[in-house]
């Protein structure tokens, strides 16, 4: 992806952050929670560095994947548009690690979900006019091969996305110690249930 700046920004902005906080960080930072309590932690110098490494390797990955699609122009702007997203809310997850490290209190399971829920809803709705591809959207042997096929079940993906990203955070609230597992579970299911739309969907087409 050319010329994409805003992206570059995001990047550098999260390593900045983390570099300008790193004197007044504590030894020991935590990078994954399970169960709304931390259980894997690295060294300092190791966690201000994961999620900008995280980016770069997400960057030249979604690069690499547009190179190879056909509709990489159709799609650029579209691809553009929620890498950056995404890389905000990667951004906000810096902040909440450094948050950690300064010796904050914050509940991490209303971090969690409200973290999840929104990016299921910012991936949602650009899905309704993405061209198909191999970087984004919903990507079955049935919505490559015919590209009907392709638009119908993304429309439906996306509104059943956004819905699973509505619910995450409404469970967020009500079970925060749990919502992990809430939301692994309506993330398969949506996942279960879309693919199973896109087979219906080509098979309704080739039948007709």
């Amino acid at each position: 992806m050319k010329n994409n700046y805003v992206t570059w920004i995001l990047i550098v902005l999260t390593l900045a952050v983390g570099v300008i906080a790193y004197p007044q960080l504590s030894e020991q930072l935590p990078i994954h929670w399970s169960n709304a309590q931390a259980d894997t932690f690295v060294h300092k110098s190791v966690a201000i560095l994961t999620i900008p490494a995280l980016m770069v390797l997400s960057y030249a990955f979604i690069s690499l994947g547009l190179k190879l699609t056909e509709n990489e122009t159709k799609n650029l702007s579209l691809v553009k548009k929620v890498t950056n997203y995404t890389f905000a809310v990667l951004l906000v997850v810096q902040l909440f690690i450094l948050a950690f490290g300064l010796g904050m209190e914050l509940n991490i399971g209303h971090i969690q979900g409200g973290l999840l829920g929104i990016v299921c809803i910012i991936l949602a709705n650009p899905m309704q006019k993405a061209k198909p591809n191999l970087i984004y959207g919903l990507r079955t042997p049935w919505t490559l091969k015919d590209e009907r096929v392709w638009k119908k079940s993304n429309r439906f993906s996306a509104k059943l996305l956004m819905a699973v990203g509505i619910l995450i955070l409404i469970f967020t609230f009500i079970f925060p110690n749990e919502i992990i597992t809430i939301s692994l579970l309506l993330i398969v299911v949506g996942m279960a249930v879309a693919i199973w739309h896109s087979y219906y969907v080509y098979k309704k087409i080739k039948e007709s």
